[in-house]
């Protein structure tokens, strides 16, 4: 059974909200606001744009992100869902009408093949599960009154797990995530303590900053297109992250994709693979040259330790 979730600002009395940060006591004062807002098919970039203009507070998509997840779970969740449906709706009409697709299984998985159903565009295991996914197009078809089987999720002892083919979401493993907790060194030689679920998603940033390469976490590598005349091989590196202990658990891994797309690839370490989290111009260095710098240097330096194995990880320009 699908554990239930809520917003937690239902929760709260005006007494405990006052207690909290000003920027999350100004939007929970205004959560019916927030609420409306999440109930569109805005972004969360045009919803970060109307809060600066109409509640005067600046803060950055990532940091609001956050605060969705920590005081409006189910509705974000809920924002999410709507989001990549309506964004699948002309294909779903065009594989119901035309390529005579007749269930619910179907549509979804072929959905999930091309990539309609992410919730975040780079992260190939987020996307919206299956029985949400039935519920919306339950909906759909008996608005537009059209013929389609829905297979609900437990049918012949299907689930989840069983059309992606994948366990992510076991219970055991959810449990873990949610209660085990870890100390996250910053530059400043203090601790902030996360569970590993949200390391898996999340990365911690300077908090008034608003950009979301302000780093503050001690531990970041970064590893480069080239250096030095060595062009670094990115799928080699990451097997060579997974084969040797190279850094310490939960460390934020960049890789400068800069020659090839113009971004930045950001990574955290975790039980020697790395977790793809989020992207950035690479032109937005510039602000951050210092620990930029740094990072790379402390790769550099680990990646010396291994020099021997180097013909196998990087090539040279020229040759």
């Amino acid at each position: 059974m699908e554990k239930e979730i809520y917003n937690l600002c239902d929760f709260l009395n005006q007494e405990e909200i006052d207690f909290l940060k000003d920027r999350d006591r100004i939007l929970l004062t205004n959560k019916d606001k927030i609420t409306m807002y999440l109930k569109s098919n805005n972004s969360l970039k045009q919803q970060v744009t109307k809060i600066k203009k109409e509640l005067d507070i600046d803060i950055s998509v990532f940091t609001y992100r956050n605060f969705l997840l920590k005081y409006f779970k189910k509705a974000y969740e809920e924002h999410n869902i709507n989001k990549v449906f309506l964004n699948s709706q002309y294909t779903i009409l065009r594989l119901i009408l035309n390529e005579g697709f007749d269930d619910s299984k179907k549509i979804y998985n072929f959905l999930l093949n091309n990539g309609s159903l992410k919730i975040v565009k780079n992260d190939e295991n987020s996307v919206i599960k299956y029985i949400d996914f039935y519920k919306k197009l339950e909906e759909f078809i008996s608005t537009k009154k059209l013929s389609l089987k829905i297979i609900p999720e437990d049918e012949d002892n299907l689930n989840e797990v069983d059309i992606k083919n994948e366990i992510h979401d076991s219970e055991i493993v959810e449990i873990i995530d949610n209660t085990k907790r870890i100390d996250i060194e910053l530059i400043d030689g203090s601790t902030e303590t996360h569970n590993i679920s949200f390391l898996k998603n999340y990365y911690i940033v300077e908090e008034f900053s608003g950009k979301k390469f302000d780093f503050v976490e001690k531990n970041l590598y970064l590893v480069p297109n080239t250096n030095e005349g060595k062009v670094f091989d990115f799928a080699m590196i990451k097997e060579l992250i997974k084969d040797v202990k190279l850094m310490p658990e939960y460390s934020l891994v960049l890789y400068d994709n800069s020659n090839i797309d113009a971004k930045i690839y950001i990574y955290r370490y975790i039980n020697g693979d790395l977790v793809f989290l989020d992207s950035f111009s690479s032109l937005l260095i510039v602000d951050i040259l210092d620990l930029i710098n740094l990072a790379l240097k402390k790769f550099l330096t680990l990646y010396k330790i291994y020099f021997e194995k180097e013909n196998k990880y990087v090539k040279y320009e020229n040759s």
